[in-house]
């Protein structure tokens, strides 16, 4: 009753009365029951409870039951659902037989007496029981199948399951791609011949007989044996095999083999390594014995190594070079295995075409397989002796030295294994040890002839002693120094060759454990006559056996003291002389290095005088002649308009190399701008040069004072030009920083470098580094060299920070300008008129009324000359300084100032700065013999509407008015 209760029906039908009945019947035997009318609600009810019997009728309103059925058996999640199906209508022969094929389990009709239908249902549930027993046995055998079949294919060994019958193989394991090459399936038909074939031709009686043995094997019994299997590669592979019997036919005869097949090859090849392993350290111990026990014979020594070793590694060439220490070659002192033929070649090889040649350039052995010697030049000897494998080795000493080198070949084998090549350099190096020990042996008792042939002419005494000052032996040179015959010495006291009081220091010390060993110390010697003499004594320790002995070392030091003392007097003479000498420099130094620093400034004011004088007269002369020959060039000149042309581009010429020497005396930038603004130019400059310098600048820095702004201006346009000279790199750059009170300028590359070695040599190249540190140890300042080969090079330069003082004369505040009408103006009389009569100014103003501002009346006067060419313009006045140039413009009120930049006293710069806050109506047009871009930016910075060169003004600068007034008439 425990299985009823757990079963859970569903009772479809659509009459409610006869669903109602069913229902009742169902309950009363102890079931579950669920109820639906429709095939939907089946459908659904089918999903979500799973029942295990459906109890379904016909004929529903929505879904055929047969159709139901159908759906509920091709479901797999319902398939397994038991299906009575029951009907009042459908009860003829092929209507049951439709619903059964439907996939009903039971097909009954109506009226079904209730023991009937409780009997089906029955009867269906304990097959649906069943059904679900089966299932899960099906389960647990399909998960036991999968385990076993995992533990399988995990094992480490290839599983078949062979069939003598059929004689072919059943089953493999996955492991038998990875042992034999071939995949599970390949191997699962493969018959008695290809296994067979499989099967090394040594091993196959071997396996056949092991076989034929199965019949006589009691199931359980393993059979084990080892053989060769060829691998899909073709390659032999040794497995360890071991076969049951599976099962048996009825006759109990083997029908099936169950069997595993371990791969040893690698087992097989370490126990062979090991093997040979031990052959060769055993054959090591017999030649080391065999050398040990021959006299010593380099030569003997060879050819018996070789007798031992060619049996055991199928040897059939050895060669054995010594080192000729004295022109570093290569001598043969054993060949064997060399036909006589070629016998004076082995002699007379050349290092340079053979291995050995290789073994000793560079101290390493060289291996060499029938491959490497068929192809590679120096295996050309090798080849003609027949050789396939060839190992040389080097034989070196402890401390690397190379004595020489000893081969090993062979006609039999193309290659020799790594083991033997390890023997080879192990054999080697037990040759060199012996070589070494029988050179170690000869020098050493060469060394003891020349040490006592040392001791014995020595001219210092030399005295060994015990423990208790005992004299155990001497030199002559101690009988000659203390006049004692060297006999009558041995087994007395060293206390008889001293004083008595060193000989009580002498035992205290010996009392106290404390003696004096390894230093030089002077004490007094006494002769046989009982005279003293200073002796320099040295002791050492020596330990021989459980013995301590004492060597002293003793040498009249009569005439180094007398020598000793001269020289302390000259010493002390000389440390005088050179005290004096030197405060004599010092001061002599510090002169020169003044002297070098006030002839440095000179130098500079001297530059700046020159430039002062070539822009003032000769650049103003030039531009002047240039505007001459613009006014000429507009009339008609008829056959001189081309040598007019020739005369000009000559001026032009000559102007610009004025500019550039100007620049190149003192740089404009540098007195108008500073020292920050002169090195941004500098950078552009080096432009010149093909190198492209940047420059970083602190912004807030004062500006410096002229002397020391002239010298570390000068200092960095030097390094710039050994930059370009001698880094070869197109890059450099420029810091400029203060620190601690202190101006740092550092010029840095990333060219080649140079060793700082050689700036010490003042005669070298490196002479400008030299005078620029001497211009900066005058400033109170230093010079910082970083640079190494390869490295690049950054050079700073580090002086006291000056700020320069403001120079109050040009610029001077506005309460300090004169008034109107002060001598300090000058006006034409003419633009005087004009000025003062406002009829005038009226009756001109359709024309532009112009101040002309400039230095030099002559450039006043060809600028004037020009514009009053033009019937739009009018020159007012002319002024030849800033301070005249304000005072006119506030009594003529022009609109256009013509505005010079170099000028005494206010310059045009300051000048415009004035104008433009006075009078911010009157347009400022700047003119300069210099077009650098820093005067042209400081021009307009100060209100400047344009700038124009002084040698352009002539054909430009009517029409840059016309354009500036037009610009002002468009904002206005």
């Amino acid at each position: 009753m425990s299985t009823i209760f757990q079963h859970l029906i569903l009772n479809v039908d659509d009459d409610e009365g006869s669903r109602y009945a069913k229902t009742k019947i169902f309950e009363r035997a102890g079931y579950r029951v669920l109820e639906a009318a429709t095939g939907a609600d089946t459908l659904r009810l089918v999903q979500e409870q799973q029942p295990h019997l459906v109890l379904l009728d016909i004929g529903l309103p929505d879904i055929s039951g047969i159709e139901i059925c159908r759906l509920i058996k091709k479901n797999p999640a319902t398939e397994h659902m038991m299906v009575l199906q029951v009907s009042a209508s459908c009860v003829r022969p092929h209507e049951r037989a439709m619903g059964l094929d439907g996939g009903a389990d039971v097909y009954l009709s109506e009226p079904v007496e209730a023991e009937e239908l409780i009997g089906a249902a029955k009867a269906l549930l304990r097959l649906y029981d069943r059904e679900q027993e089966s299932r899960v046995l099906l389960k647990e055998l399909t998960e036991r199948e999968r385990f076993i079949k995992s533990l399988v294919d995990a094992a480490p060994s290839t599983v078949y399951l062979y069939d003598l019958r059929e004689q072919r193989n059943l089953y493999t394991n996955a492991r038998s791609g990875a042992t034999l090459g071939y995949a599970a399936d390949e191997l699962q038909f493969v018959g008695r011949e290809t296994l067979q074939s499989w099967i090394h031709p040594d091993d196959r009686p071997l396996v056949m007989g092991q076989l034929a043995q199965l019949p006589d094997q009691a199931d359980g019994q393993v059979l084990e044996f080892e053989c060769r299997v060829q691998h899909r590669s073709k390659e032999w592979r040794w497995f360890l095999c071991r076969n049951v019997v599976f099962s048996r036919d009825a006759a109990g005869q083997p029908w099936q083999i169950l069997g595993t097949a371990l791969d040893i090859t690698d087992r097989k090849e370490r126990d062979a390594v090991l093997r040979r392993g031990k052959e060769l350290q055993s054959l090591l111990l017999e030649i080391s014995r065999v050398i040990l026990e021959m006299p010593v014979d380099r030569a003997a020594w060879t050819r018996a190594i070789y007798e031992k070793v060619a049996p055991h590694l199928d040897l059939d060439l050895c060669l054995n070079f010594l080192v000729d220490q004295k022109t570093k070659g290569l001598q043969l002192l054993v060949g064997l295995g060399v036909p006589d033929a070629l016998a004076w070649k082995a002699e007379r090889l050349d290092p340079a075409q053979a291995f050995c040649g290789s073994v000793l350039e560079r101290g390493t052995s060289v291996v060499a397989d029938a491959e490497v010697i068929a192809t590679d030049p120096r295996g050309q000897f090798v080849r003609e002796i027949g050789g396939k494998a060839y190992a040389c080795h080097p034989l070196k000493a402890n401390s690397g030295e190379i004595l020489g080198t000893l081969s090993f070949g062979t006609s039999r084998r193309e290659r020799f294994t790594e083991e033997e090549i390890g023997f080879f350099q192990t054999l080697c190096h037990l040759v060199a040890l012996a070589w070494e020990r029988h050179s170690v042996s000869s020098a050493l008792g060469e060394s003891e002839m020349r040490l006592k042939a040392i001791v014995e002419s020595a001219l210092d005494g030399i005295i060994t002693i015990n423990d208790q000052g005992t004299i155990h032996s001497v030199n002559p040179a101690v009988g000659r120094l203390f006049g004692y015959p060297s006999d009558a010495l041995l087994g007395r006291h060293i206390a008889m060759l001293m004083p008595s009081s060193y000989s009580t220091e002498e035992s205290g010390q010996r009392s106290n454990e404390s003696v004096v060993k390894g230093l030089n110390r002077e004490m007094l010697g006494v002769r046989k006559d009982q005279s003293s003499f200073p002796v320099e004594l040295a002791i050492s320790e020596n330990h021989l056996d459980d013995a301590v002995t004492y060597t002293l070392l003793l040498r009249d030091i009569t005439e180094r003291k007398k020598v000793q003392e001269q020289a302390r007097q000259w010493t002390t003479e000389l440390e005088q002389r050179v005290s004096e000498r030197t405060e004599e420099l010092l001061q002599s130094r510090t002169r020169l290095r003044a002297l070098a620093s006030e002839l440095t400034l000179i130098e500079q004011r001297e530059r700046q005088r020159l430039a002062t004088e070539l822009h003032d007269y000769l650049a103003q002369l030039l531009v002047f002649g240039r505007m001459k020959l613009s006014q000429a060039r507009r009339g008609n000149l008829g056959p001189a308009t081309t040598l007019v042309k020739e005369l000009d581009d000559m001026l032009d010429e000559a102007l610009t190399y004025t500019r550039s020497l100007v620049a190149q005396l003192s740089p404009p930038v540098l007195r108008e701008f500073g020292l920050v603004v002169a090195i941004k130019w500098l950078a552009e400059q080096m432009r010149r040069h093909e190198m492209t310098v940047t420059v970083q600048c602190e912004a807030d820095l004062a500006p410096v004072r002229e002397d020391q702004a002239v010298l570390i201006f000068q200092s960095a346009r030097e390094l710039l030009i050994n930059v370009s000279k001698h880094a070869r790199t197109p890059r450099a750059s420029i810091s400029v920083w203060i620190e601690n009170g202190m101006l740092h300028l550092c010029v840095g590359d990333e060219g080649v470098g140079f060793d700082q070695a050689s700036t010490t040599n003042i005669a070298a190249p490196m002479f400008g580094l030299f005078s620029i540190r001497e211009r900066m140890e005058a400033l109170g300042g230093r010079m910082v060299i970083e640079s190494a080969p390869g490295c690049g090079t950054k050079i700073t330069l580090v002086v006291p920070y000056a700020m320069a003082l403001v120079e109050t004369d040009s610029h001077r505040t506005e309460q300090e300008w004169p008034a109107s009408g002060s001598s300090e103006a000058s006006v034409v009389p003419a633009t005087t008129a004009l000025a003062a009569s406002p009829m005038s100014e009226s009756v001109h103003s359709s024309r532009t009324r112009v101040l002309l501002v400039d230095d030099h009346a002559m450039l006043r006067q060809g600028v004037r000359t020009v514009l009053e060419g033009y019937p739009d313009i009018e020159v007012v006045g002319e002024a030849n300084n800033g301070e005249q140039a304000l005072l006119l413009a506030q009594s003529l009120q022009p609109k256009i100032c013509i505005m010079d930049i170099n000028m005494p006293g206010m310059d045009g710069i300051e000048a415009t700065r004035r104008l433009k806050i006075e009078q911010p109506e009157t347009l400022v047009i700047g003119l300069s013999v210099h077009n650098d871009w820093q005067i042209e930016e400081a021009m307009r910075n100060a209100g400047a509407v344009s700038f124009l060169p002084k040698d352009a003004a002539i054909e430009q600068l009517h029409e840059t008015i016309q354009i500036a007034l037009r610009s002002t008439a468009r904002t206005a």
